[in-house]
């Protein structure tokens, strides 16, 4: 690696020389990274290197084939002319946006100094490696029966059927060995859209097809850049799929402050009718946004008009975080439009002391115009390091607002220490870019083995945006609530390095999965649903686990199955006996949980779920044939379903038991006899509730629970009650 390259990326120069590296950077609109690779690989040709065997020292951080990097080239004057003076520096051409003057691919390196000063090119930037997307770690998916979409499909018969879901990721690599063992459905009913590389894709399909096996699946790699991304979300529309899952971490791809190509690819998708689905990231609260408030000074020596992060009568050009042991990957934005950037705002890590730059990001942004900085800084100690962060404008009018972002692509997380709430700052760790969309269902993450507890890396919002679609500022700051809802990761895939995925890249496909039984069984009904219906559905529903309401950790909550289908039932759920052959002798058993504010219903030992009362209003139970047993049980509170349970033995002879083991004497027992032999109804009043049964076509009714008084309110019928607790008033 050449000095001027290694001196930017890891020693920390301080600012005098960085500003003689800008003046001698050969081609600006490349900005630090690209320049100081071309210089590298001069030195290794020099040395008499063959072209095609260079393997440079940032190789963990772009893409390379040989001697070509994938780039993105912001070009300008005629389309066309554009397109053919790349390839005539033999550039291969892999995304071309003409709307926004766009086009990603792999370019020579030796191209580099033709391409920078091409009349038509505006800035030339290496697109960074993305690495495992948001995957968090490396794991049949046990979130089926977690979240209870394995009872959904048992109880309302559904798989998937004729949903087509898109999976936008790395890649499928292997695909074919998981159909080969079952893990993806066989032939058509997975297809390879654009193929890509990696396989995390293949993992997050295989996740879908557990829950929604039905479903027929497709997958589009990302390509590396915004516009890439672009194209594999409308060539997933263009193919007439229902829903889009993508895991794709746009914080070095996309615009904060704006719409980028992916964005508005996302927006049409949905206006199209398409439900899509994104990932809240996994920074955690690793990230920072602020208003900017200009002040002259000096940082590590160097004059010049910084960031002042104290919002009150004090200054403080800097703040304090913790670098904590490996490499931590920033990456930092402020808010002018991409192609329209007026301002050069640089991005410092610098020593705890104020001494020493530690990692700089000082690309020229009107230069590149890209609003953006990236850097990388290790702590190589075994223990947490302290620094600060410094925000410096070198020339332009002065930003409005910044935000940054650390432990990008998976990097060691860092931690924010103070001015975390200032006026017009607050701490965010939610992705920038596509995932930020009002109109998407963006996903956080809770362990699948403590459901209710949020993953401490899941992405904290919420986010801003200041200017529209077509880049006119907006009247005001948009502040969008993200996330949305909350699934589950910390589960099995049979993909290599994904056996126990983890990470919000391994909940979002689960959510998507859910929304795909959904959308069947709306289908069935008749009832239409939208992208925006799908999104209330699932945030009215969802089970609260966080804060109380709303929060920026888990959004409405964690998503609830079973709730959301029973909101196309207006509560009521229908359980049949005879599940494994006709005249089955069934006993089904309901009881409250601690609590009191679910019940868990089994059918024959086996539990089938369990159940808020806040969506359950009706139960049905149904024993068909054979000799049927319901017993109801509220050894930890009455159960209290709102409009009652209403049981039907069916042919046979059957059973009513209500046991309490313990707790207190409830207040009243009520008995109504009906005008049919082995009809009638039992209303239970206590300090947890109300507990009703209406029952039909049973024999003996066994209560054992204990009641200060009991009343049976009898007809001609010839209806046994046995009750042994408490006096019996009439």
């Amino acid at each position: 690696m050449n000095g001027i390259f290694q001196r930017y990326r890891r020693l920390g120069i301080d600012l005098l020389e960085e500003r003689a590296l800008l003046s001698i950077t050969p081609f600006p609109n490349a900005g630090h990274d690209l320049n100081g690779i071309y210089a590298e690989y001069q030195t290794y040709l020099a040395g008499g290197g063959a072209p095609q065997d260079f393997a440079p020292a940032e190789s963990d951080r772009y893409t390379f084939v040989g001697d070509s990097i994938q780039v993105e080239v912001r070009g300008q004057y005629d389309f066309n002319a554009f397109v053919q003076a790349l390839q005539d520096d033999h550039m291969t051409l892999t995304t071309l946006a003409a709307s926004q003057m766009l086009i990603d691919g792999f370019l020579p390196l030796s191209s580099l100094p033709d391409v920078a000063t091409s009349q038509y090119t505006v800035s030339v930037l290496p697109l960074w490696n993305q690495g495992t997307v948001n995957a968090q770690g490396s794991v049949a998916n046990e979130a089926e029966a977690t979240l209870q979409a394995d009872l959904a499909k048992l109880l309302f018969g559904v798989d998937g059927t004729g949903i087509r879901i898109g999976v936008i990721s790395d890649g499928a690599t292997g695909y074919a060995t998981s159909q080969a063992s079952g893990d993806l459905p066989p032939g058509a009913q997975t297809q390879i859209l654009i193929a890509g590389g990696g396989s995390e894709g293949r993992a997050m399909m295989e996740e879908i097809y557990d829950i929604a096996p039905g479903a027929t699946l497709k997958f589009a790699s990302f390509g590396g850049s915004d516009a890439a991304l672009a194209t594999a979300v409308n060539t997933l529309v263009a193919s007439g799929v229902d829903i889009i899952v993508d895991d794709i971490a746009g914080n070095t791809l996309e615009p904060a402050y704006e719409e980028g190509q992916a964005s508005q690819a996302i927006r049409n998708a949905v206006n199209s009718g398409v439900i899509c689905f994104a990932t809240a990231g996994n920074r955690g609260v690793a990230g920072y946004e602020s208003v900017f408030r200009q002040t002259a000074g000096t940082v590590a020596g160097i004059n010049g008009d910084w960031q002042d992060f104290d919002s009150g009568a004090g200054v403080s050009l800097t703040q304090s975080i913790t670098l904590n042991p490996g490499s931590s990957t920033f990456v930092f934005q402020f808010d002018q439009v991409w192609g329209s950037v007026a301002s050069q705002v640089n991005f410092y890590i610098i020593s705890d002391d104020g001494t020493t730059v530690l990692a700089s990001g000082v690309d020229d942004n009107t230069a590149t115009q890209v609003a953006r900085q990236i850097l990388s800084v290790n702590n190589p100690n075994a223990t947490p390091l302290n620094a600060r962060i410094a925000v410096e404008l070198v020339s332009g009018p002065a930003p409005g607002r910044f935000k940054y972002l650390g432990s990008v692509g998976n990097t060691a997380v860092p931690t924010i220490n103070d001015f975390l709430n200032e006026a017009g700052a607050f701490i965010s760790g939610a992705d920038f870019g596509h995932g930020n969309s009002e109109s998407e269902i963006t996903v956080a993450a809770s362990p699948n083995s403590n459901p209710t507890s949020p993953e401490s890396f899941t992405g904290v919002g919420p986010v801003t945006r200041v200017f529209d679609s077509s880049g006119n500022p907006l009247p005001s700051v948009q502040v969008i609530n993200k996330p949305d809802i909350t699934a589950l990761d910390g589960v099995s895939t049979a993909t290599p390095g994904f056996t126990s995925f983890f990470g919000t890249s391994a909940a979002a496909p689960n959510a998507a999965a859910i929304a795909a039984l959904l959308l069947e069984y709306a289908n069935g009904l008749s009832q239409a649903q939208t992208p925006a219906s799908v999104k209330s559905l699932l945030q009215n529903s969802a089970i609260d686990i966080s804060t109380a309401g709303y929060d920026f950790t888990s959004g409405f909550g964690l998503i609830n199955t079973m709730g959301a289908f029973l909101s196309f039932t207006d509560g009521v759920l229908t359980v049949q006996g005879d599940q494994d052959y006709a005249n089955e002798d069934d006993t089904f058993r309901i009881s409250s949980d601690a609590g009191n504010t679910t019940a868990t219903l089994s059918l024959n030992g086996v539990v089938l779920g369990s159940f808020q009362y806040s969506d359950l209003k009706q139960l049905n139970l149904e024993g068909l044939g054979g000799n049927d047993t319901l017993i109801v049980d509220s050894s930890n509170g009455l159960v209290s379903v709102p409009s009652g349970i209403r049981y039907d033995g069916g042919a046979g002879f059957n059973q009513l038991q209500l046991v309490q083991t313990g707790g207190d004497v409830q207040t009243s027992d009520v008995y109504g006899v009906g005008p049919n032999n082995g009809d009638g109804s039992s209303v239970i009043t206590g300090s947890s509730g109300l507990q009703t049964v209406s029952f039909q076509n049973l024999a003996p009714v066994l209560d054992l629970v204990p009641a200060a008084t009991a009343i049976v309110n009898a007809t001609a019928a010839a209806n046994e009650i046995n009750y042994s607790q408490g006096s019996l008033a009439s």
